[in-house]
């Protein structure tokens, strides 16, 4: 049986060296032949396509009702996700611009001008996100802990690889200081990327594999998406708790309770509320209205109830995730390491 792709690939790029670099494809929408509606995100539909330079894609459209203020920033971040290259991360083709053949706008909304960003465009998923597998009716089969542990693999890599890029290494020449300036850190001074959020919205929704799971079958590759307007919904969200509900379950409490505070950490703790779903197939604190889980994250000591058929490693896994103190949570390299060992062991004994 064949093993997810693995991440020992060459080590990913120099956010200092090639984010700035990276000019993004852009793609006419009058090349884009929608073939159908596959879901809705925050900013607009999205739809699967053809593009003639890439085949089959899919286009996440910006609604004209957000392009005044969202243009810009999917630009910007079009550059960014452009220099990400991954087994694990959504493959990132280009961008859409404007040229009369985008959808129309809604009765009254302006429509964008030649040239705009208007879309998306990214790999297709044809095994959909791992949140419509695993919120499927009647609910799926629980999957082999082999199987979960070779899907928890390639999400865990996909996002030590994005968590690698957000660390930039600038000397002080590159960031135009004087020598001796206070506050420099030194030459080798790490800085964030600040196209790449602290918090990237990690849940099953925007984990997307390339073939549907099955019991019996190879795992699927899984390919972390979805994360490059992260910063604009935690900013759209915290005022309205009905506008986060499909988010809140996953949410670190450090989020909620200390949002200027936010690591990289508060990503593992969503990690684990992954972890979670995949036993008990169903959305943390299912039974909660979003004001109490917002309260027990703001008081601590709110965590998923730990599903009663999860296996000893599982519940490890799962419980370090969600350590109080952000410090004391595993990175992503460490989890990566963890479950590989895992599903190591796990072969062994399958042989």
């Amino acid at each position: 049986r064949s093993r997810a792709p693995s991440d020992d690939s060459p080590a990913p790029p120099s956010p200092a060296s090639s984010l700035g670099a990276v000019a993004a494809h852009r793609v006419p929408a009058s090349d884009v032949r929608v073939a159908r509606r596959i879901g809705e995100g925050a900013f607009g539909d999205v739809c699967l396509a053809t593009v003639p330079t890439f085949g089959r894609v899919a286009v996440k459209w910006l609604k004209p009702t957000r392009a005044p203020h969202a243009a810009a920033a999917f630009w910007r971040e079009a550059q960014t996700l452009a220099a990400l290259n991954h087994p694990h991360v959504i493959r990132f083709f280009g961008v859409c611009v404007a040229d009369g053949g985008e959808p129309a706008p809604p009765r009254g909304a302006p429509a964008p001008a030649t040239g705009d960003v208007v879309g998306i465009i990214t790999e297709f998923a044809a095994g959909g996100s791992l949140a419509q597998y695993l919120r499927a009716t009647p609910p799926p089969p629980l999957l082999p802990l082999r199987l979960r542990a070779e899907l928890a693999l390639g999400a865990a890599r996909g996002m030590a690889y994005l968590h690698a890029m957000r660390v930039v290494h600038l000397g002080k020449k590159d960031r135009g200081e004087g020598r001796g300036g206070e506050g420099t850190g030194g030459d080798d001074a790490p800085h964030l990327c600040p196209l790449i959020p602290s918090a990237l919205d990690l849940k099953p929704d925007n984990l997307l594999l390339d073939a549907p799971p099955h019991p019996d079958a190879t795992a699927p590759v899984v390919k972390v998406a979805d994360f490059g307007l992260a910063r604009h919904r935690w900013t759209s969200y915290v005022p309205s708790l009905a506008s986060i509900s499909g988010t809140l379950a996953f949410l670190a409490p450090e989020i909620v309770a200390d949002p200027d505070r936010v690591s990289d950490k508060a990503d593992v703790w969503s990690f684990g509320c992954v972890l979670c779903e995949m036993v008990a197939r169903a959305v943390p604190h299912a039974g909660l209205a979003p004001q109490a889980i917002v309260s027990g994250l703001v008081m601590g000591g709110l965590t998923p109830d730990v599903p009663a058929d999860a296996e000893p490693e599982w519940v490890e896994l799962m419980l370090s995730c969600w350590a109080p103190r952000p410090a004391d949570r595993p990175s992503f390299r460490e989890l990566a390491d963890r479950l590989a060992a895992l599903v190591d062991s796990l072969s062994v004994v399958a042989e």
